[in-house]
């Protein structure tokens, strides 16, 4: 047991670049342990190790469970990174936020070409399998869980995916090895648990080895959805913009270009372009929403629909995705910023946005000086004069340079010391504050 689970697991990193930096997602389960469990043992790999345990504060036990892992990595000699996340579940489950969660957790601490290893398993799979199959998922939902994919600037590998629980159990045992156990994963209300616990069983009892059978229907599923996505690739890029937003999806949607495409592929290019963004696949209930609502949106009107952690909108005749938490947002307080001649960026307080600002000799622009930065919504009723051209409301101005939406209350504005609109910032800058040789703005994802 040990020499197969070592070999499986080796065999998945094969792919992976010798040196590349490897995080465990470390729960504090049997699957996670074991995982880390058969990684560190392994002179070659442990070196390379990193664990990020995500403390999403859902359990009385959650302190509990992340001391369990302190201690796991400090007797091992491995370093931890715990992350603590607020789980808010507003219109999805509780289940699906936690894993938002997580996720966004990840995002923070990953960096490029870096690798996150996951404890996902067999009997996973299939529950994950039954589960979208109840809820009448097509292709793509049934191909269940991948064995890697790419998740912004890392990629998660799950070496443990062939690899059913009670082999898990086997070699936890043989190695001696102690986990805890979340108690909600007893609790039968929930789908997945009724699932494992009242349905499986008997089902494998009544259908001895059919498990195997299973996994190679879902693993046939898997090859039918690339070879899909191969072939619709090249209709999908047609009708793909790309998109500088800050805030928004690097890929917007063009929608007389999809409408060209034939009806039955509509909804096969929008599952695609949303999966190059990490969502899951949309549900029966929200594409028939995104044909009936969002696509025959009028022009003055603005539906919204929530996937996972992204909004998707029309605008300009397009589809976008944009972040859930819109930025700049008008109830922060003013800050005060200094630019000088050699100014660096400015992050901004949401976290994911900066001001960048660069000189170029020759080049007009701000007045190096002393301002206070304030989001749009704050200038209602105040104008900009750009030099040499009439003044401008803020409405003219995100209508001049198509500013969508969901970014004009949150968008960077500057004020001077006498409260005169100074710049809005990548757009406008007033005549009065206008130099030879001045600072170029432009508000830009971090």
């Amino acid at each position: 047991m040990n020499c197969y689970l070592t070999d499986t697991v080796n065999r998945q990193l094969a792919q992976l670049a010798a040196d590349q930096p490897l995080w465990v997602a470390l729960s504090g389960g049997l699957d996670s342990c074991v995982l880390l469990h058969l990684l560190a043992s392994q002179p070659g790999l442990r070196e390379r190790l990193s664990v990020i345990h995500v403390h999403h504060g859902l359990s009385a036990n959650a302190d509990r469970w992340a001391d369990f892992c302190h201690k796991l990595c400090d007797d091992s000699g491995i370093r931890l990174v715990c992350e603590r996340v607020t789980v808010e579940a507003r219109q999805q489950g509780v289940e699906q936020a936690a894993r938002n969660a997580r996720y966004q957790a990840f995002d923070h601490h990953l960096a490029d070409g870096d690798v996150l290893l996951t404890g996902h398993h067999a009997d996973d799979q299939i529950e994950t399998f039954l589960l979208r199959w109840l809820r009448g998922a097509g292709l793509s939902g049934l191909s269940a869980i991948p064995q890697q994919r790419r998740h912004g600037r890392f990629k998660v590998l799950r070496p443990l995916l062939d690899v059913e629980r009670q082999q898990l159990e086997e070699y936890a045992a043989q190695q001696h090895l102690i986990w805890v156990e979340d108690e909600s994963n007893q609790d039968r209300r929930y789908d997945r648990n009724w699932l494992r616990r009242e349905l499986l069983p008997p089902l494998w009892q009544r259908f001895p080895g059919r498990k195997a059978s299973v996994l190679r229907s879902i693993e046939q599923l898997q090859q039918d959805r690339e070879v899909l996505d191969s072939l619709l690739q090249p209709l999908q890029q047609q009708c793909c913009d790309p998109c500088d937003w800050p805030l928004t999806a690097n890929s917007s949607l063009c929608l007389e270009r999809l409408q060209q495409q034939p009806a039955r592929l509509q909804p096969y290019l929008i599952r695609q372009w949303l999966a190059q963004h990490q969502l899951q696949p949309p549900s029966a209930i929200q594409l028939q929403r995104i044909f009936a609502e969002i696509i025959p949106a009028a022009a003055d009107k603005q539906p919204l629909l929530q996937l996972g952690q992204w909004w998707l909108q029309r605008f300009n005749s397009k589809l976008y995705l944009h972040y859930a938490d819109d930025g700049l947002l008008p109830e922060l307080t003013v800050s005060d910023v200094q630019l000088g001649r050699h100014a660096s960026d400015i992050p901004l307080p949401d976290g994911y946005t900066r001001i960048c600002v660069r000189q170029q000799a020759g080049e007009a622009g701000l007045k190096p000086g002393h301002y206070q930065l304030i989001p749009a919504a704050w200038c209602r009723g105040l104008n900009i004069r750009p030099a040499g051209r009439p003044a401008k409301t803020l409405k003219h101005l995100w209508q001049e340079n198509r500013i969508p939406p969901w970014l004009r209350a949150g968008w960077p504005c500057l004020q001077d010391a006498e409260g005169r609109l100074a710049a809005v910032v990548g757009l406008a800058v007033d005549e009065h504050c206008w130099v030879a040789d001045g600072l170029q703005l432009s508000y830009q994802s971090l």
